[in-house]
Order: structure tokens, then sequence, then C-alpha cells
């Protein structure tokens, strides 16, 4: 996202040139899933979060709660890049490499407090991804001269009071408020080996802040659940740093439908299964560069990004006494529709004690794409093979 903003806002020369995950080009990677739980099952965090955790996308289901339930999570992201400029697509004649990455993170914070029919509840979750970094060697004749590097780090989160309300014994609905808060930094040099100086730089750092609002309504009975989810567009304020300069942006997230189905089989083994569908409206969302410095310059523009549907299947079972829990989720980029990532997930989670749990969850995801870069005035053709991978543990008291 930073590098878009920087692109409409700051002159770039035209030697720079990036090999990046489509979110650092645009507006961030949405950040799918939230608990282990949901994420070990395809995704499905409409029907398949546990109780403190739902608040962040059904908060209709954390009234529910039989006891006050405190939920944190971590996560080790793993992401990696099989870059190959080259028109035969051979990363050995090519010049291609390799760029890995790993981030950790505390994930999420929530609490739910349960009143008869009735439950406040307060959380901390992540929306959109903003890290990136990478590094490519610069030879001239065979010989290396220096090298480029960049790096981006950042999340935008939310903070989430909602409520929720019972109706009878199988219905619900519930409201939040989401907060957004984030801040993001982003480095960019070139570096001569020959004089061991830094000989071109680009560095910004800003904050954003934003809210929407979230609502959904759930209908419950003994083995099966389906909730409707919807949440608001959320308009983002963005103020940056760079270069002695100060700007201010708008940039408007999609607004997010979604339905969520689980149903429970009794028998033997308990089985879950579980199928979501969410649609993101991102042909909504504008850019929009307010000024720079105590300039007012008001200046909108489109991003002609298409509305994106995604797709989130789960399954969770016990084999004897060990539970396992699988998934796969489709999820087509906004940046195109010719990028489509897919995901598979495993995971399971068990009792340390009577009232505090543990959920484990493992993703492996992919995505190719091919496009074009410029470094130093010449067009180079491109493949890149991504890899998502993450792990994540989540725990959950209840009291």
């Amino acid at each position: 996202m930073i590098k878009r903003i920087l692109s409409i806002i700051i002159v770039f020369s035209s030697n720079l040139f990036s090999y990046t995950y489509l979110g650092y080009d645009n507006f961030g990677d949405d950040v799918e899933g939230i608990s282990a739980r949901a994420i070990s099952m395809g995704g499905t965090s409409i029907s398949n979060s546990q109780i403190s955790e739902s608040i962040f996308y059904n908060p209709a289901n954390t009234v529910w709660a039989e006891k006050k339930e405190v939920g944190f999570g971590f996560s080790l992201f793993l992401p990696g890049e099989r870059v190959i400029p080259d028109n035969d697509w051979s990363s050995e004649t090519g010049g291609g490499y390799y760029n890995f990455q790993n981030i950790f993170q505390f994930d999420y914070f929530s609490f739910v407090y349960p009143k008869d029919n009735i439950s406040f509840s307060i959380g901390y979750f992540p929306l959109y991804d903003l890290n990136y970094k990478n590094g490519v060697d610069i030879y001239t004749n065979s010989n290396l001269v220096g090298r480029w590097e960049l790096k981006s780090k950042g999340n935008i989160y939310a903070y989430v009071p909602s409520l929720s309300f019972r109706i009878k014994d199988y219905f619900s609905f519930g409201f939040g408020y989401l907060i957004g808060d984030g801040k993001a930094n982003f480095d960019e040099r070139t570096v001569s080996y020959s004089t061991n100086t830094v000989i071109q730089t680009v560095n910004a750092s800003g904050k954003f802040s934003g809210d929407a609002f979230n609502f959904s309504v759930m209908y419950r009975r003994e083995n099966y659940s389906i909730s409707f989810v919807y949440r608001d567009k959320i308009k983002t304020k963005f103020n940056a740093k760079s270069g002695g300069s100060t700007y201010e942006s708008e940039f408007i997230y999609p607004t997010i439908y979604g339905v969520g189905f689980s149903y429970t089989y009794s028998g033997i083994n308990e089985a879950t299964f579980s199928v979501e569908i969410i649609r993101k409206s991102w042909s909504d969302s504008k850019y929009k560069l307010v000024k720079i410095n105590e300039t007012q310059y008001n200046i909108e523009s489109n991003p002609n990004y298409p509305d994106v549907t995604e797709v989130h299947i789960g399954v969770e079972h016990f084999v004897g006494e060990i539970l396992l829990r699988y998934g796969i989720e489709f999820i087509p980029t906004y940046f195109s529709k010719a990028y489509q990532r897919v995901d598979f997930a495993f995971g399971t989670g068990f009792n340390i004690f009577e009232n505090f749990g543990i959920d484990v969850g493992f993703l492996y995801g992919k995505m190719n794409y091919i496009g074009e870069y410029e470094f130093a005035t010449t067009e180079y053709d491109w493949r890149t093979d991504l890899i998502f991978r993450r792990l994540i543990l989540s725990c959950i008291w209840r009291f």
C-alpha cells in the first residue's frame, strides 16, 4: 500500500524496480482468518471461530457463550517468492532467485462477557498486512557493484467493541464498531559497493485511522447454524512524512458480505462440516490525495479493482480422542481476476486444563502470476511463484 501511495505523491526515479507481493504494490494483503480453529478449517471465520474470536467476523455468535471468555493468538508468517525474470522462465539462465522472510506477531485479543440473553465483547485484530522486504544484488559485466534493498513494515488493526442479543433459543444478532489504527514504515535504497555509499534512498512513515460498522445475524439449532455477516466500507486516513514533507491521503476499503453454514453430525466421530461464501466489493474503493504540506489538492482516483468472491470449506472430526481439522480456501485477489490464490490448511485443538484450551493451525497456499517490470529503462518479463505459510497458536480461557 505504501508504494501505491508514494507512487502518487512522490516522484520516483525511473531506475526503481521491485519484485513484490501484489499487496505491497497495491493497498495491502487481506488477513484471512483470525483464530487457529478458523484458519485450520479453511478460513471459515464466520461459522468456526471460537466464541471469543467470533467478535471480529460474526458478533452474533458471542451471545452463545456460557461463561466469560478471553482469547488471544500468535502467528508466524513465512511467505516466499520464487522470481524468474526471463522470457524462457529459466531460473538458471534468467537470473532467478528466491526471497523468503519470517514475520512473528501478536495477532489478536478478545474478551466476551455474557449475561442472560445479552453479551458484550471487545477485541483487537488485524485487517490488512503491509509487511514486505526484498533485496537484489546488482551486477555490471558479471561484477557485483551494489545492492538494491526494500523494506515495508506495518499492519492496519481494528479495535472492536460489540453487543449481541439472543431471541428465544435459536436466533441472535450482533453489532460491532471497528476503530481502525495502524502504522507503516517504508524504506527503499540502492547501495554502491565501489564507493561504499548509499546512492539512492526513499523513506516514508505514516499512521492510519478509520472506522466502520459490522453486523451479523445467526440462526442456530442443535446440529447446524447459518449466519449472515455485513461489514461496512472502511474509510481510512493515511498521514505520512517523507523527505521533509507531510502528506494526507484517504482510501476506502471494501464493503464485505458473507454467509456461513455449519453442520455437526453427532455420530461416533462427531464431525462438523462448514462452508462460507464471502463477497468483497473492491470496486467501491477510491483513493484521494488530500494535501501535501499545507496545500490542498483533493485529487481522487479509482484503482478499478474488481469485486471478488471467496469460498472457504472446512471439516472437523475426532479420530479416537484426537481432534483433527482441515480445510481449503479459494481467494481471488482484488488486484486482478487473473490472480487466484489457493490455500490448504490443517490443525488440532485440546484442553490443557478444564477451562483453558489451545488451538493450533497451519496454512499452506500458492499463487503464481506473470508480469513486467522496468529496470534501467529496459522492460523485462518475469514470473513470480508465491508461497504462503502461516503457523498460528490460539488460546481460550473460560471462567
